[in-house]
């Protein structure tokens, strides 16, 4: 009976123990588990964070188009040299100087206002255009060619008479030249329209109003 004691004793010592090994591998493998969540966690937030800071560190556009082209900044400034040829044949053919600024988008390729002189070549005509200006490829992606649309008022002075004021409109299709991530050069070609009050020229009572086809080039920033 003694023996038997013992050994049923010694049972219950074996299983104890191993039943608290047992506990202790499962103890420790759910640590194990808890931990790895928590790091894998942690990074995830941290991803997320720095992905956050990244997309709004440079607002995108509100044309659309990638974030980091906003950095170039959206101010806009250029001049185009050109000429115009009178289709009324009245000898008012001029060579003419334009400056304008504004605003460029990915939708607008340019929005603004603008300036010029023009320069009659065969009499002292002068005429000095200042314009609204808006010019635009109908689309948000780089296109070739574009819209060049000019409509203001035009000081003039034709001949040597007394100075009048009209209206002033031009437009235009333009091709794109060579561009760059902060300037473009382009060649366009176009009609301009300006009104005369014939009626106050001595010189030439006649003078219809004005119609030029006209040709310029230009490089824009």
């Amino acid at each position: 009976m003694s023996f038997l004691r013992l050994l049923i004793s010694i049972a219950v010592i074996i299983g104890a123990y191993a039943a608290s090994q047992r506990a202790y591998a499962q103890t420790t493998t759910t640590v194990t588990e808890t931990e790895t969540i928590t790091v894998t966690t942690i990074e995830t937030e941290g991803d997320t964070s720095d992905n956050t800071s990244e997309e709004t560190s440079v607002p995108p556009s509100i044309f659309g188009g990638k974030a980091e082209d906003a950095l170039l900044g959206h101010f806009s400034w250029g001049a185009d040299l050109g000429t115009g040829i009178d289709l009324t044949a009245n000898d008012m053919t001029f060579l003419d100087l334009h400056a304008y600024l504004g605003y460029k988008g990915h939708a607008l390729r340019f929005l603004g206002v603008g300036a010029g002189v023009n320069t009659m070549m065969n009499n002292s005509s002068r005429c000095y255009p200042v314009y609204a200006m808006l010019r635009t490829s109908f689309s948000s992606r780089p296109r070739l060619c574009f819209m060049d649309l000019r409509l203001g008022i035009s000081f003039n002075h034709l001949y040597d008479s007394a100075d009048q004021t009209g209206f002033y409109g031009s437009i235009g299709l333009g091709i794109t030249l060579a561009t760059g991530r902060r300037f473009s050069s382009h060649i366009i070609a176009g009609y301009t329209f300006r009104p005369v009050s014939s009626s106050k020229i001595p010189e030439n009572p006649r003078l219809p109003d004005l119609h030029f086809a006209a040709l310029r080039i230009g490089c824009a920033f």
